[in-house]
């Protein structure tokens, strides 16, 4: 039996710097930097070539991966002005610019057998730019028994997404991604109040998508122990379109109705087109778009100081996008089905005192496929919260505590629903105080006050007699104080 060195150390860390400034209500800029150190996760080995490991147990703050990183530089602006056109109707035009930059290292953790631990694996340097002007209209007018409110407009996206991918700093890239990705869409929905108890609303997008994407691969550059080869060149346009019907109906000031139906898409951004190649494959741009069908219904109940609402949804999607935490690579599922109900309620006690609280049931199955009637991992059944909220000295001091549910669910990666381990289910509580000062204002939150040790995502795999599950820990028990103050 082969020996694994043991991890040490710890790394996870942030640091942060960030200036906003806001020129006026309709004109800002701001800009920031963030170092993370990343921890990675703790991992459960059995199988013939490590033994049994438990890392989760044995070291659960502790890191296979002490000197992975990844830091950002963040720079966006915004402006855009308004105009009224008519008495009811004002046209807006918005602009905006972002550029981001991300510089990532990683390294080879301590348990492994197929390289030298803490040799480098990989780094990513990428820059992203995305420009959109966004002018809308928006009307409001009423016409005796009736209403009509109604946004319109179009959008323009402009993206570039330039990463060079390399086996260590300073290093020749051996792959270098180039995406560029253009969009353009025009969308309505009107919603006709009829009097003045009957909301109809009919909304409609239709958005294209041309997208231009490279990987140019330099062989002669030092790579990876396993050189990936030269993506596949994409040269695509696709035309989508969205729908919207809505219907509110209030029977009385206490009891409303409602219903929707819904068609939706949503397109592969630029990181997920590039993600990684399959193992052992090739990086394909070609991402399929996620479409869905969605139908919702339900009631609101208001009475006094009590508030009600509950309603059913059913989505079936297809093409459903999904990164593959076994082969790292972004794929598209089988068709997947979500129903579920979700309910909310609160009730004002007092002026000072207010209770709130949710519950939620949620099924998310594959509908067709190799894992057909089985539950897509990580989607917890039940999931609630309870809240309540405590003005102890108005202004000065308020107080907020939370407790929150969630039920237990499959590992990711376990679509077969094996379920030799699963995400157990986990409540924790958290509490707040905060208040406010003349121009000073101060809060003080712990979250996780009772130190529940637990996670919220782990990644199960099964090869060749051998099991390895990844779990990442989330934080015990956090304090964070915040002091600020107003001006002007």
């Amino acid at each position: 039996m082969h020996s694994v060195p043991t991890a040490i150390g710890r790394n996870n860390k942030t640091l942060q710097n960030q200036a906003v400034g806001d020129l006026n209500q309709r004109r800002h800029i701001s800009g920031d930097d963030t170092r993370q150190r990343l921890p990675g996760p703790r991992n459960i080995l059995n199988g013939t070539f490590v033994g049994f490991i438990d890392e989760y147990s044995t070291d659960r703050r502790g890191t296979d991966t002490p000197l992975n990183y990844s830091n950002r530089q963040n720079m966006a602006m915004r402006g855009g002005v308004t105009r009224k056109l008519w008495s009811g109707a004002e046209l807006t035009v918005d602009g905006s610019f972002r550029q981001k930059h991300t510089q990532s290292g990683f390294f080879a953790p301590y348990n492994t057998l197929f390289v030298v631990p803490n040799d480098p694996v990989a780094y990513v340097a990428s820059e992203l730019t995305t420009a959109a002007i966004t002018p809308r209209l928006n009307i409001d007018q009423s016409f005796n028994a009736f209403r009509l409110r109604m946004i319109a407009g179009i959008d323009v996206y402009k993206t570039r997404y330039h990463s060079d991918r390399s086996l260590f700093t300073g290093a020749s890239p051996n792959h270098v991604y180039d995406i560029d990705q253009l969009t353009t869409a025009g969308y309505a929905q009107p919603t006709v109040t009829l009097w003045g108890n009957t909301d109809i609303a009919v909304g409609g997008r239709i958005q294209r998508n041309s997208i231009r994407a490279r990987d140019v691969l330099d062989a002669n550059a030092p790579g990876p122990t396993f050189s990936v080869p030269q993506g596949l060149p994409l040269d695509t346009s696709e035309t989508q379109r969205a729908t919207h019907l809505g219907i509110e109906h209030r029977f009385t000031p206490a009891f409303t109705v409602f219903g929707r139906m819904a068609q939706s898409f949503r397109l592969p951004n630029v990181d997920e087109r590039v993600g990684e190649a399959p193992l052992g494959g090739v990086t394909d741009f070609n991402l399929r778009t996620q479409r869905s069908h969605d139908y919702e219904a339900g009631f609101r109940v208001r009475s006094g100081p009590f508030d009600l609402q509950s309603s059913a949804y059913r989505m079936y999607l297809v093409d459903e996008l999904h990164l593959n935490p076994i082969t790292f690579a972004n794929t598209n599922l089988d068709p997947t089905l979500r129903y579920g109900v979700e309910n909310t309620a609160s009730y004002r006690i007092s002026n000072s005192l207010r209770l709130k609280g949710s519950v939620s049931y949620t099924r998310a199955i594959f509908r067709s496929g190799q894992f057909a009637g089985n539950d897509v991992p990580e989607v917890a059944r039940w999931t609630g919260s309870a809240t309540v909220s405590w003005d102890v000295f108005p202004k000065y001091l308020t107080f907020d505590g939370t407790v929150r549910l969630a039920g237990k669910r499959f590992l990711d990666g376990d679509e077969a629903n094996f379920g030799r381990m699963m995400v157990p289910a986990s409540t924790t509580v958290d509490v707040r105080f905060a208040g406010e000062y003349k121009n000073l204002f101060w809060a003080l939150t712990v979250q996780n006050v009772f130190n529940q040790l637990y996670f919220d995502y782990g990644v199960g795999n099964s090869f060749a007699g051998n099991t390895s599950i990844s779990l990442y820990p989330l934080p015990g028990r956090t304090f964070k104080f915040k002091l600020g103050a107003n001006f002007g």
